[in-house]
């Protein structure tokens, strides 16, 4: 049977006042936290299904899931002062709604990490894909994923008409988020066309 809330926060303290480390300051703790942590040694490659298969960023990330106590003094720290690398190709923006998840379940901001990382985000020009880019404005549109700074693409491709018609489309959901999903898709097929005279794969799906 779970605990209630006043002997829960009854346990918690206990475990508080037992533990050394909880006895120190909260700012010593801090440095030990970001020294257990490795904080920004690289680019923590974040994919749909949890963090990349490296076995030091699996040690990184351990620390948060020894006890709750633990994991709330650190999550903030971990999620915010890394830096990531999100990479969504074909405009698949499955681990960019996993890390968002994952932000919300621990209370922190995701926009906060993209304010001081703007360039986490990595939407590669090719392959493209319509479907792709449809669902990420339909999740963009029910607020379960964003994107940061409008689209971004590879410098050497070139396609400065694509990735303004593209950071139109978004800005266009967001100025017609209260309005009904179906109605929206219909107004962002229109510019589908522009898209394909752009780059004829476009029209492939």
């Amino acid at each position: 049977m779970a605990l209630r809330a006043p002997t829960l926060e009854k346990h918690y303290a206990v475990a508080v006042a037992n533990s050394p480390l909880f006895r120190l300051g909260g700012e010593v703790r801090n440095i030990i936290w970001r020294c257990a942590l490795h904080l920004n040694l690289d680019d923590i490659e974040y994919i749909s299904y949890g963090f990349g298969k490296d076995g030091t960023r699996e040690v990184q990330a351990a620390l948060l899931f020894i006890c709750h106590l633990i994991q709330q003094e650190t999550a903030a720290i971990f999620y915010l002062e890394n830096e990531y690398d999100i990479n969504c190709t074909g405009f698949n923006s499955e681990s960019l709604m996993a890390l968002t998840r994952r932000f919300k379940t621990l209370n922190l901001s995701l926009s906060t990490m993209l304010q001081e990382h703007p360039n986490a985000v990595h939407v590669e020009a090719d392959p493209v894909s319509w479907s792709g880019l449809m669902l990420w404005l339909e999740r963009y549109h029910n607020g379960s994923v964003g994107v940061p700074n409008g689209p971004t693409f590879d410098p050497s491709s070139g396609f400065d008409t694509e990735s303004s018609v593209m950071k139109a489309m978004f800005e266009m959901v967001y100025d017609l988020r209260h309005i009904e999903w179906g109605v929206v898709e219909a107004v962002l097929d229109r510019q589908r066309p522009i898209l394909v005279g752009c780059y004829a794969d476009w029209a492939k799906n």
